[in-house]
């Protein structure tokens, strides 16, 4: 005998009631009608004149997504401090929440000296070499999901040194300066910031490459201020860089995410400061263990190397020599 097919349920239709005895056809995405339980797939179900056989009878319940399977009402969807990703905007929009509170994008500024420096593409003279810290920073900055507001370069002077960070300070967050911030005689980055009235919160670290590295606040905006050799921006960049926008984006920073592997060379070291050497990861044919090599010294201007790693072996301050075998700390790119 069967059962009568007695309507039809389509997507974004209002519920239908079902009486004991009937079935109803429904299409993916429907309501469940009122009074309904189970839904058959179409392929197990024999169809003639307005009634169907049921040739398989499946659990009960089956092929009905649950209200609040997915979330529950009143369960959290994102933590605060979260990064508002595609997926994240996918668990928003299914939880029906059309706006959500966010921080916007921290706004960066970068300040770029040397007077040795010209674009990459220009004709080279004997005294000049090829910018790398701009492109690479401003790569950097839009990688890290924060805007680049403004992007200037200026001569070695004082004057055109406090003329371009006072310009920067009204419009950025973090003001990003790269060279000049050793000590060198044409090195003005400190001396013009404590001029400008800012407070210089970290002067140098020990660390290698990098050591120079110099944070401050003036007024409203937090300046990071980088040395000016490359693989030294890049390496000071991923340590605090990276954090500092985190933070002035909303994000909660809870340390760099290292790893602990296996050390496949003999590594030197001068002691004194820590080191972040570029590290290639490489898996062992034999055991199917992963190991990093590394070169033998890390040059601050050679920016090549950099393209082959996967992140930096770190080398702890007080230690001269690390064994082959040895387990290493390894912070990933």
């Amino acid at each position: 005998m069967g059962l009568p097919v007695v309507g039809v349920c389509a997507a974004g239709s209002a519920p239908a009631c079902l009486t004991p005895g009937t079935a109803m056809r429904i299409y993916t995405g429907a309501p469940v009608p009122l009074g309904a339980d189970t839904v058959v797939m179409q392929e197990h179900v024999e169809s003639a004149k307005g009634r169907i056989e049921i040739r398989h009878i499946p659990p009960l319940g089956s092929n009905i997504r649950l209200r609040g399977a997915d979330l529950r009402k009143g369960e959290m969807i994102l933590p605060a401090g979260s990064i508002l990703d595609a997926r994240g905007i996918a668990a928003c929009a299914g939880a029906g929440a059309g706006e959500v509170a966010v921080y916007r994008k921290p706004r960066v500024a970068l300040v770029q000296t040397g007077d040795e420096l010209t674009p990459a593409g220009s004709d080279l003279d004997g005294s000049k070499i090829w910018d790398i810290n701009t492109p690479m920073l401003e790569a950097l900055v839009r990688e890290a999901g924060a805007e680049m507001t403004k992007c200037t370069f200026v001569e070695d002077t004082p004057q055109a040194l406090a003329h371009a960070i006072a310009e920067c300070r009204d419009t950025a967050d973090i003001i990003i300066t790269s060279g000049g911030v050793s000590v060198g005689d044409r090195d003005y980055v400190k001396s013009v910031l404590e001029n400008a009235g800012a407070e210089i919160v970290v002067s140098g670290v020990a660390m290698k490459p990098g050591k120079p590295v110099t944070i401050s606040t003036l007024g409203d905006s937090l300046v990071l201020s980088l040395p000016g050799n490359p693989v030294s921006a890049f390496v000071t960049w991923q340590i605090f860089g990276r954090a500092i926008l985190k933070v002035a984006g909303g994000s909660t920073f809870t340390g760099h995410e290292v790893q602990r592997v296996r050390c496949g060379m003999k590594l030197h070291h001068k002691p004194g400061r820590r080191e972040y050497r570029p590290a290639t990861l490489v898996k062992s044919e034999n055991r199917g263990e992963v190991y990093l090599t590394a070169g033998e010294a890390t040059h601050s201007n050679q920016i090549v190397p950099l393209l082959a790693a996967d992140g930096f072996v770190i080398i702890p301050d007080d230690q001269a020599v690390i064994a082959e075998g040895d387990m290493v700390d390894f912070l990933p790119l």
